[in-house]
């Protein structure tokens, strides 16, 4: 009888770390799945048509990949504290920014030889969008996480268990 409740519970609590697990790694990030899906929604809303989209997307990922490696050189860690590093990184970020803008004006050249203007700029508005739409939704995610927790966490406050 005994070994039969430790099973049980065993099983029970397994349940529910297998669950709570679940539920964490969909709220995680995945770099991948938010590419496919900005991909999805603005080739959605700019309407391109398939061959466009085969022509376009290629570009597309080239761009953003070049664009994420002159990002990600910002990311070093400095000393806040010293005046040379700062200048430094300050005056690398600039020349970062300058960078990108200048990748992002030399694919906007060649995604108009395969798209009308139009579509680009739709595409273009589209993406701000997306991201915009994003970040609510994870800020929306964040505040119902915590206010889920914050609920659990008065449950057990108010439990007459938990008290000295």
């Amino acid at each position: 009888m005994k070994k039969a409740i430790v099973i049980i519970i065993m099983f029970i609590f397994s349940l529910n770390c297998s669950v709570y697990s679940q539920n964490r790694d969909k709220h995680r990030f995945n770099p991948e799945r938010f590419q496919a899906d900005l991909e999805k929604y603005i080739v959605k809303k700019a309407a391109l048509t398939p061959r466009e989209s085969a022509a376009f997307l290629p570009l597309y990922r080239e761009m953003k990949t070049k664009m994420r490696q002159v990002f990600e050189s910002n990311l070093k860690k400095i000393n806040a504290n010293s005046d040379d590093e700062c200048k430094k990184f300050i005056q690398q970020r600039d020349a970062n920014e300058l960078q990108l803008k200048k990748i992002q004006q030399q694919y906007h050249n060649k995604f108009l030889k395969i798209l009308p203007p139009t579509k680009l700029y739709k595409l273009i508005r589209e993406e701000e969008n997306f991201h915009r739409y994003a970040f609510n939704k994870a800020l929306e995610n964040r505040k119902n996480r915590d206010d889920q927790k914050r609920r659990t966490d008065n449950r057990k406050s108010k439990d007459p268990r938990n008290r000295n």
